[in-house]
């Protein structure tokens, strides 16, 4: 386990963490004196891009980062077929 001398933004995201603000408001409130500030009217605005939740102030931000599963499976699919079909090729030789 690492422990980290600092906390550089709290994020949010998957189904919960983004569709959620009540979830995303419990897990701030209280955490004001660590520089954790989170902006309701924002915070309750659904969307679906990336959005700074923090106050203007706040020394910590908190971000609403939406996922994408797909995009990332895809990616990754991509480089297992990239190094097999180089391993192919250098059996060829």
């Amino acid at each position: 386990m690492v422990v980290l001398k600092k906390v550089d933004a709290i994020i949010f995201t998957g189904g919960l963490g983004e569709n959620y603000s009540a979830l995303r408001e419990s897990v701030c409130e209280g955490l004001e004196n660590l520089g954790i500030a989170l902006c309701k009217p924002t915070n309750d605005n659904p969307g679906n891009a990336l959005v700074d939740l923090s106050q203007p102030d706040a020394k910590i931000q908190v971000l609403r980062i939406p996922t994408d599963e797909e995009l990332e499976i895809a990616l990754q699919t991509k480089k297992v077929l990239e190094k097999n079909r180089i391993k192919n090729c250098l059996r060829n030789l």
